[in-house]
């Protein structure tokens, strides 16, 4: 068995409360929370992520996790990663939580995505600061390789997009140069006779 790592390709939060038009692709981090002030929810944020898989489209599958570095922590919701159903038409620099390009809405706010095939993934967000493994993502791989050009398109949110308290986290992403979220996958290498080390790309 083989294993590798792979960064994003594209990645932003996306904010639903305090500026639904505005994109956030400087941003260094990625987020699944809600905050309040007052009894108001003042912030919704979610997280949406390519990875480009492939160097493996030609392998079995074996296993996939999502790895996150939490810095900010607060209680440990419940959230959803799902798959996001325009893997190559939304923009990076363009993206908000209205439209997933300049002028062109999404169907429903916060993302267009399909929760059933594959199915979505739910966890709890870890309760500490540092790394969290979240497993079960070998069948958004492998329909990405089968079906959608071999990106594995996610979004990450809160399952209670309204909890009436602070909740969520933050976690590092690509642009904050360490410490930064990826997705591994392990999966049946090469055949006999040809050599191949497992890469680290972050």
């Amino acid at each position: 068995m083989t294993t590798r790592t792979f960064i994003s390709t594209i990645e932003v939060p996306i904010e639903g409360i305090f500026d639904d038009t505005q994109n956030y692709s400087g941003a260094t981090y990625g987020s699944a929370r809600a905050a309040y002030v007052g009894g108001t929810k003042t912030f919704l944020f979610r997280s949406l992520v390519n990875f480009d898989v492939s160097a493996i489209a030609a392998y079995s599958i074996n296993s996939a996790s999502l790895w996150l570095y939490h810095y900010v922590v607060t209680n440990t919701p419940t959230a959803h990663i799902s798959r996001n159903t325009r893997p190559s038409t939304w923009v990076e620099g363009e993206v908000t939580w209205l439209e997933f390009s300049s002028g062109n809405a999404w169907t429903a706010g916060g993302g267009d995505v399909d929760d059933t095939t594959p199915t979505e993934v739910t966890f709890s967000l870890a309760g500490s600061i540092g790394w969290q493994e979240i497993t079960g993502l070998k069948d958004h791989v492998d329909d990405a390789i089968a079906s959608r050009g071999n990106i594995v398109a996610l979004n990450l949110h809160l399952a209670d997009q309204d909890p009436g308290f602070d909740d969520g986290h933050y976690w590092r992403g690509r642009r904050y140069g360490s410490l930064i979220w990826y997705l591994k996958v392990d999966y049946e290498g090469p055949a006999a006779g040809r050599r191949r080390t497992p890469t680290q790309v972050f």
